[in-house]
């Protein structure tokens, strides 16, 4: 997408560079197949739950220093 993107700008200055809105609204933005979807959801669904499990062993070996070295 960059790449079109990067095809499409218009302007001198780099920073300054746009996509007038017609030519932005005629770019198609592919869209993953269904299986393809619902496998980035569930993946994303693992990796929260691995971090909210690695968050709680964080709190519970901090609460653990804590009472012995408290």
């Amino acid at each position: 997408m960059r790449e079109i993107y990067k095809s499409k700008m218009q302007g001198s200055v780099d920073r300054r560079r746009n996509i007038p809105d017609d030519i932005l609204l005629e770019i198609e933005i592919p869209i993953p197949a269904k299986n393809i979807m619902d496998e980035i959801l569930r993946q994303h669904k693992e990796i929260e739950k691995a971090k909210r499990k690695a968050k709680d062993l964080n709190l519970e070996m901090q609460n653990t220093i804590e009472t012995l070295w408290g």
